[in-house]
């Protein structure tokens, strides 16, 4: 009876493919598993010291809490000085329109028309208020117009601006525009914040 045996090739062979596939089972059997929990074990610690961090400021600044609060409100209340009181949002968008004209009127433009747009809730008894206005004045008379509103008694913000050349003959309330400069023509959003009364909050008679 003869026993098989294998030559020195094949034993070579199987030790070398053995070199060959053995690590690599061991990469996909122990070391990647193991390096993917890895990752996601550091991607856990790291999201649980940011919580820890932001709790300790939060801890940290619960001393001061009081304190900005009520300089929040202060702050508030004196922004609410500059807004717009009103019982209605039309009556507001009336109060915005008499402003506007009144500003417009010191800088030598023009007011053609203001109409009412829709308004914006910004929470309970607080509103934004919208008219769009088109008018008429050289380019000096616009831009203190624009600058006036947006630093005046009460807040408002200039949303958009549109302006053109005026074909039109300058309308006779207009003074005469200096030397090289045209009657253009005006066209603006503008917004601002009115506060409601709270028995009026809810739209209520």
């Amino acid at each position: 009876m003869s026993t098989a045996t294998l030559s020195r090739n094949d034993r070579r062979a199987i030790f070398i493919g053995s070199i060959l596939v053995v690590p690599a089972l061991l990469y996909i059997g122990v070391i990647r598993p193991f390096d993917r929990a890895l990752t996601e074990r550091r991607t856990e610690v790291s999201r649980e010291r940011d919580l820890l961090t932001r709790e300790r400021s939060a801890v940290a600044r619960a001393p001061r809490l009081p304190a900005e609060i009520a300089a929040r409100k202060i702050e508030l209340a004196d922004e609410l000085q500059h807004a717009i009181t009103s019982d209605a949002p039309a009556t507001a968008a009336v109060r915005l329109a008499s402003y506007v004209r009144d500003v417009a009127r010191a800088h030598n433009v023009m007011v053609v028309q203001t109409s009412e747009l829709a308004a914006d809730s910004l929470g309970t008894g607080l509103k934004v208020v919208r008219l769009s206005l088109r008018g008429e004045s050289d380019i000096a008379g616009i831009a203190r117009f624009l600058r006036a509103l947006e630093t005046g008694t009460m807040h408002v913000r200039v949303a958009t601006v549109q302006i053109e050349r005026n074909g039109n003959v300058r309308p006779s309330n207009l003074p005469a525009p200096p030397e090289g400069q045209e009657i253009l023509s005006l066209a603006a959003t503008i917004e601002a914040p009115a506060v409601y009364p709270p028995e009026n909050h809810g739209g209520a008679p």
